[in-house]
């Protein structure tokens, strides 16, 4: 895939198959929960507690035991949603809210599992695909929709998460971004632990006026504060000013 493609690439499944297992795991890990987080309707309060867990984990701000704990509440250890080949999509039968909520809670424990094991592009993939269908049974629900409109609500949510994927990846698959110690003022120190933290990314404008004052003269590092968004933990530019790997 080249960068002009991964830039347009409207499905995060299709993205997800062109990285290789090297791609770092805490990326993946902020990924799934970025996925997660759009299902959050949809999980009950021990899952929602696992996916803060699970970030909390990432960022090394509670233990093994702590995450071990959060996970063993979610309902994980329930009859996964697929089929006996192991589809993950629409299926006669498996409708409404019901398959909303088992997607969505298997896609929750799933994602707080991978916090503390192995975290491949595969893992990543099918809690992406599995978080996609939540979100299309959950759509199908509200305007009695048939099999036509649930592909419709999985294409939609699928490129919302192809966006949360460029979020946190950029374009570190084609080349590497210089950032210069000197572009880390207190004040886009600042503005970064402000919008990590607090998930509210709404200055990232500010952010790039501010890089800008510190002599940041990337244009896929401004573009990318200015641009559109969405964004996420993870996100790339904040994660070069926070010096996050």
């Amino acid at each position: 895939m080249t960068e002009a493609k991964w830039l347009a690439c409207g499905n995060s499944v299709l993205m997800l198959s062109q990285i290789d297992d090297t791609t770092n795991y805490r990326k993946l890990r902020l990924f799934t929960f970025a996925c997660c987080r759009r299902c959050w309707d949809q999980l009950g309060e021990d899952s929602q507690t696992a996916i803060d867990v699970a970030e909390q984990f990432v960022e090394e701000k509670v233990g093994e035991a702590e995450l071990l704990d959060a996970w063993r509440n979610t309902d994980y250890y329930l009859p996964h949603p697929f089929d006996d080949s192991g589809f993950v999509g629409y299926r006669r039968g498996f409708i409404g809210r019901g398959a909303s909520l088992s997607y969505a809670a298997w896609v929750a424990g799933r994602a707080s599992d991978i916090a503390w094991s192995s975290a491949r592009k595969d893992d990543a993939s099918l809690i992406a695909r599995c978080a996609a269908a939540s979100r299309a049974y959950s759509g199908i629900e509200r305007i009695g929709g048939k099999r036509s409109e649930w592909r419709r609500f999985e294409a939609e949510e699928l490129a919302a998460q192809a966006d949360l994927l460029r979020d946190i990846l950029g374009t570190r698959l084609f080349r590497l971004t210089n950032f210069p110690t000197t572009w880390r003022t207190s004040t886009v120190v600042a503005l970064a632990s402000q919008m990590y933290e607090s998930r509210d990314f709404g200055a990232m404008p500010i952010l790039a006026d501010a890089l800008q004052d510190a002599g940041c003269d990337s244009a896929d590092v401004l573009d990318h504060c200015r641009g559109e968004g969405p964004h996420v933990r993870g996100c790339w530019v904040v994660d070069l000013v926070l010096g996050k790997e």
